[in-house]
C-alpha cells in the first residue's frame, strides 16, 4: 500500500496539499495511523511591499 506524504510537513498529504509538494511512499500493513497535513493555507498580502495589508493598501495591490 502506498501513501502520499507532504514534502513540507512530513505528514500524510490531504486533498488540500498541492500535488507538486507531495511524494509517494510505502506504508506497512501494521504501521500506526498517520496525522494528516492541513495543506497550504492561503494568505493575503500587500504586493507593493510583500507585507501585511493595511488600511492604506490600494485594492489593486492586495493579493492572495
Amino acid at each position: 500500500m502506498s501513501v502520499s506524504i507532504s514534502k513540507i510537513s512530513g505528514k500524510a498529504a490531504s486533498s488540500a496539499t498541492p500535488s507538486e509538494l507531495t511524494v509517494s511512499s510505502l506504508k506497512y500493513k501494521n504501521s500506526p495511523g498517520l496525522i494528516e497535513d492541513d495543506g497550504a493555507t492561503p494568505i493575503t498580502f500587500d504586493a507593493m511591499c510583500n507585507g501585511v495589508v493595511s488600511p492604506y493598501t490600494f485594492a489593486d495591490d492586495i493579493k492572495n
